[in-house]
């Protein structure tokens, strides 16, 4: 139980009353949610502050929601997160409040601050509470909890260039780490070992906590960057830049904690990026940010899945002062954002409380007539996602059609979802959704029909995806089809299923072209480019971007020069990537589409592993009895 008193004791008497200005909260789903425009489900919203809410956060128990305003209402009040009512109202915080965090305890609360004068400054204080006191007040308007409470930073504010390590909850001094530039952002990573700074420099620092050492510089971005954020296993920092320079960087980058090396680049915002925040799960990241031009300027709360880098989520909130602040719950189930205008408000799941029983649910329709081919994937009962799609735009009135079974005369007594197909598509993703009214409960295919002659060009029934333990085949169950499929994975103790390597063959040109461009191998496999032409090289990342994984060296045209990777365990943990999923390009020649990826995946034998011990023996046919759906012979 969090003990928080200070949601529940007005300091110094006062209440926040109605007066105040706007919190929105909103829900994330655990499956990929559909894109999306306008406003979210809204659960309770009010006016908070009279100026721009700066900063949001939710105590550990998800109960309470804090925010705190800049300029001339430098407060922080907290809210019921449930229905809003306002709890209390903490004040005098000098020229205006930057950030606020809870402590993972709940026991304490710091709150970073401008400080009037010349130059101006920033405070970090730390409060009890229980009391409402403040404990220790500490250089930095920035602030941030270590993982395990016992650490506080802070940093930046006016011309500050420090970050400060604090011990909770004496105070007592760790580290302060002089970073050469004005700071505006930090934090922790999971572990405590780490504490980055964002700049203005454009850069992101990462220092050692204990000797004060930098670690890793990230850079990169052509901007300050503005906000910064550890995903929850500490494998990936974001960062999101913009509002400080002109022109100004607006994108939001991913990069590797370990090595540093920059793993994505996002589009981010139009113009600039006030807030980055991962999903308890580190599978999404929430982005805030001004976007539009002059005079037409709004803001938006965008929704990414860290896999891809693919834009799931845009929300258009329709304010000219932008959203500067975001918050996720523990949960993961609603979260919060403050705007320039003072408003604060929570919603709730935009897609549902409960995800759809079919949400990732696959069809993967194969090449077929005027090249069509795609991997369709069930967002939610209306809403299908197309990746990879591919369709050289000749024929009339095609579109996508929804069947109740994967036939022809299914699909002629279908639907159309979508727009028409009226243009060419060269490995696309496309997000369709069905008519008003309409779900996806009695569909269980789709194509890509010519209406024009009733054509089906490529067609798949969706099924579920191998993610049940046992269930090697993916339909769902773990049947007779898998147990057929467990003797021959079987081997006994200290056997192991996978002692076998294989290697896979990429043809580098001639041309502009990697063959095959995509290939998936198994943990331990090798992957072989062998030049057949052409002024080439091989080099990991995306966009131009090396990310360090792998490179071939300078580009050659040398036929018969070769290049491989081995993608062991070894190689896995020193170079992770989203979904095992290594993209590369050829640096020459990547504007010209030569581009390739690299996907491992786990043996087939290992859906039978239960105890994860690298063998299949006769407790893992127990667990496998125990999963099984039918009769055994």
């Amino acid at each position: 139980m969090v003990k928080n008193p200070l949601s529940h004791t007005p300091r110094g008497g006062r209440v926040c009353g109605l007066a105040c200005a706007w919190v929105l909260v909103w829900s994330i789903a655990g499956s990929a949610p559909p894109v999306a425009a306008g406003p979210p489900d809204v659960l309770w919203a009010t006016e908070a502050h009279v100026s721009g809410v700066e900063a949001v956060a939710f105590s550990p128990d998800g109960r309470t929601v804090a925010s705190g305003a800049s300029g001339i209402d430098p407060t922080v009040k907290l809210w019921d997160a449930d229905d809003g009512s306002p709890l209390q109202t903490l004040s005098d915080f000098s020229s205006g409040v930057q950030s606020v965090a809870f402590s993972p305890d709940g026991e304490h609360l710091a709150v970073g601050y401008i400080v009037s004068g010349y130059p101006p400054g920033g405070v970090a204080s730390l409060l009890d509470a229980s009391t409402e006191t403040e404990i220790a007040a500490f250089g930095g308007c920035h602030v941030a909890f270590s993982a395990d409470g016992a650490m506080l930073a802070s940093g930046g504010g006016g011309v500050n260039r420090y970050v400060n390590i604090h011990r909770v909850p004496d105070g007592a001094e760790i580290a302060s780490i002089y970073t050469g530039t004005y700071v505006s952002g930090v934090a922790f990573s999971p572990d405590g070992t780490l504490v980055a700074s964002a700049g203005t420099d454009h850069n992101v620092q990462l220092w050692d906590v204990k000797t004060g050492v930098l670690v890793h510089a990230l850079v990169g971005h052509t901007d300050g960057v503005a906000t910064i954020a550890f995903s929850p296993d500490g494998t990936i920092i974001a960062s999101g830049a913009g509002g400080f320079d002109s022109p100004s960087d607006s994108t939001i980058k991913l990069w590797r904690v370990g090595d540093g090396q920059l793993l994505r680049t996002l589009p981010g915002h139009d113009q600039w990026v006030h807030s980055v925040r991962f999903t308890p799960d580190g599978e999404y990241l929430l982005s805030s940010g001004r976007d539009g031009d002059s005079p037409t300027v709004y803001s938006t709360i965008r929704l990414w899945r860290v896999a891809d880098g693919a834009l799931l989520e845009t929300y258009d909130e329709g304010t000219s002062q932008g959203v500067l602040s975001l918050a996720i719950s523990p949960e993961g189930d609603r979260f919060a954002y403050g705007r320039g205008s003072g408003d604060l408000a929570v919603a709730g799941q935009p897609f549902g409380d409960d995800p759809y029983e079919r949400a990732g649910w696959v069809a993967d329709m194969p090449p077929g007539a005027h090249m069509a081919q795609g991997i369709a994937t069930i967002v939610d009962e209306r809403t299908i996602r197309v990746d990879h799609f591919t369709y050289d735009g000749t024929a009339p009135q095609v579109y996508f059609y929804l069947g109740a079974t994967d036939s022809y005369a299914s699909f002629l007594a279908g639907i159309p979802i979508g727009p028409e197909l009226d243009r060419a598509f060269d490995d696309e993703t496309v997000t369709v959704q069905l008519p008003e009214g309409e779900t996806l409960d009695g569909w269980g295919a789709i194509s890509v029909w010519c209406a024009e002659f009733d054509v089906n060009f490529t067609s798949a029934a969706f099924v579920p995806p191998p993610d049940v333990a046992g269930d090697a085949d993916g339909d769902g169950d773990v049947d007779l089809d898998d147990h057929a499929l467990l003797a021959e994975c079987l081997g006994g103790p200290d056997v192991p299923y996978d002692d076998a390597t294989a290697t896979t063959d990429v043809q580098v040109g001639p041309g502009f072209a990697f063959t095959p461009a995509e290939v998936t191998v198994e943990p331990g496999d090798t992957v072989l480019w062998t030049w057949a032409g052409g002024f080439h090289n091989v080099e990991s990342g995306v966009d131009g971007e090396h990310d360090g994984n792998f490179r071939s060296g300078d580009p050659t045209s040398l036929v018969g020069t070769t290049f491989e990777v081995t993608f062991d365990a070894g190689f896995l943990a020193d170079h992770p990537m989203p979904g095992d999923h290594y993209p590369y390009y050829c640096a020459p020649h990547e504007s010209l589409g030569m581009i390739g990826s690299v996907t491992v995946e786990p043996h087939p034998c290992a859906t039978f592993d239960f105890n994860d011990d690298g063998d299949v023996d006769l407790g893992d046919v127990a667990e496998f009895q125990a999963a099984f759906t039918g009769s055994l012979p």
